[in-house]
């Protein structure tokens, strides 16, 4: 998980992708492409999603350490390692279940 220093850094890159693209609504404003009213709404919005996008990038890097940790067999907390879980009753074990008779005769005519 990104720590508060990550997301400071990945809304700070979020900041600066939404910069470019108010340069570019600016840049279709002096040209006559868009309205004044078009031209605040689509700032505004881009502003609005700077949270959003900075949480998406926090995710993607999150979400690709993991995949690298999985394709090196490393545990993730979606992949977890498979541990053996030791049996009783097993082959040469001294425990048996419970019910379970022993495999030696214990018959008083075998003594």
């Amino acid at each position: 998980m990104p720590s508060a220093a990550d997301m400071d850094r990945y809304t700070q890159k979020a900041e600066q992708m939404a910069q470019q693209q108010m340069v570019l609504q600016d840049a279709q404003l002096a040209r006559g492409e868009i309205s004044q009213e078009m031209h605040a709404a689509n700032i505004e919005s881009i502003k609005a999603g700077i949270p959003r996008k900075a949480a998406e990038l926090a995710w993607a890097k999150h979400e690709l350490s993991e995949s690298q940790k999985r394709a090196l067999g490393i545990p993730t907390g979606d992949m977890a390692q498979q541990v053996d879980v030791p049996r009783s009753g097993g082959q040469n074990s001294f425990y048996r279940p419970f019910g379970q008779s022993q495999s030696h005769n214990t018959s008083p005519s075998s003594q």
